[in-house]
């Protein structure tokens, strides 16, 4: 009978404690200044062509901020990508369009500080001017963060 009642007891024990499931969910983002207002965006679209080229595509209620980012599987975590070329960063404010300035020394970089086979982490930074020839506006973006972006 003592038996019974200790079979009974470590039953009951083992078969009212459920399991904790713990989850942490760190979401991504990416945020920066441009033209001196704060830009966020949680949903990028991140494509990888078959020239492996990286496009990322950012928007808010104000500006469209995209990155063209080539040989993307040859950069190493850390190793700074400078804007070089045309268009490896570009803003659209409503009609307006503007282009990374691409003159050494580069007034742009980008860096993949977490570069994982599916998320990226980094920081970046670009002066960009608008391609309209007659028209010599700049913005600048600033300060840019992205956190855990799956691609």
């Amino acid at each position: 009978m003592k038996y019974t009642y200790l079979l009974l007891i470590f039953t009951l024990l083992f078969s009212s404690c459920e399991e904790e499931i713990i989850e942490t969910t760190i979401s991504s983002s990416f945020t920066c200044i441009v033209g001196g207002n704060n830009f966020d965006d949680n949903t990028p679209v991140i494509d990888i062509n078959l020239s492996d080229m990286m496009s990322i595509n950012l928007s808010d209620a104000n500006y469209d901020v995209n990155f063209r980012i080539y040989n993307f599987s040859d950069i190493l975590v850390n190793e700074i990508v400078y804007f070089s070329v045309p268009g490896m960063g570009m803003v659209n404010e409503g009609a307006s369009t503007y282009s990374n300035t691409y003159s050494p020394p580069y007034d742009g970089q980008l860096v993949f500080t977490t570069k994982d086979a599916d998320k990226i982490s980094g920081t970046f930074h670009f002066k960009s001017q608008n391609i309209d020839p007659l028209l010599f506006t700049k913005i600048n973006v600033q300060d840019g963060v992205f956190t855990n972006v799956s691609y």
